[in-house]
């Protein structure tokens, strides 16, 4: 028994036409239908880029007052996932999907909690409030909260204080930080 190997075909540049061979017969084609075809190849969609991730510099270490212990990001991760859930309910009279917001049962003691978190932020960098602002915390559990449990004031009560802590104005420092103009360059700081 004898095998036999079968040579790899590179596969074919751009533009470079396809080559007969003298076993086959091919058809001859028109320039109508290579030009379809050329269209073709180049409609198949292709594989996403995938760009690694920006290195980042000894330089761009974040500043020590904006770095979060872990275990105070593992205790908000667990407060907030905890408060409540949304579950979607098909209404009998309208047969339409609705979505309400189920606290749970101790979910004043988790906001508690949460308003605890918040107080002990640092009061000019506040990296827990910006932590929960990028986990969007107010639009997807505390407003949705407020709206399901109206009635509850002691509830809403400490929602609206949590919401007064991570509006609560800059400090004077990072307002006049944010006032100065840096120019690289020339290594110039000047107010605005």
């Amino acid at each position: 028994m004898s095998t036999r190997t079968i040579p790899a075909v590179p596969p074919r540049a751009k533009g470079q036409q396809q080559r007969s061979s003298p076993t086959s017969v091919a058809s001859p084609m028109n320039a109508d239908q290579q030009q379809q075809q050329q269209q073709r190849q180049q409609n198949q969609p292709t594989k996403p880029k995938v760009t690694p991730p920006p290195r980042r510099s000894k330089s761009s270490k974040k500043h020590p007052e904006m770095v979060v212990d872990k275990r105070i990001v593992d205790e908000l991760l667990l407060v907030c996932g905890v408060i409540g859930s949304t579950a979607t309910s098909v209404d009998e009279a309208t047969g339409q999907l609705t979505e309400k917001f189920v606290p749970v049962t101790d979910c004043l003691n988790w906001l508690q909690d949460l308003q605890r978190a918040l107080r002990r932020d640092h009061e000019t960098y506040r990296p827990i409030s910006l932590l929960l602002g990028q986990w969007r915390i107010v639009s997807q559990k505390l407003l949705p909260l407020v709206m399901s449990c109206r009635y509850d004031k002691a509830m809403v009560l400490t929602v609206c204080k949590i919401l007064v802590i991570l509006t609560k104005p800059l400090s004077e420092d990072a307002k006049r930080a944010g006032r100065l103009t840096v120019d690289v360059k020339s290594k110039k700081v000047e107010e605005r």
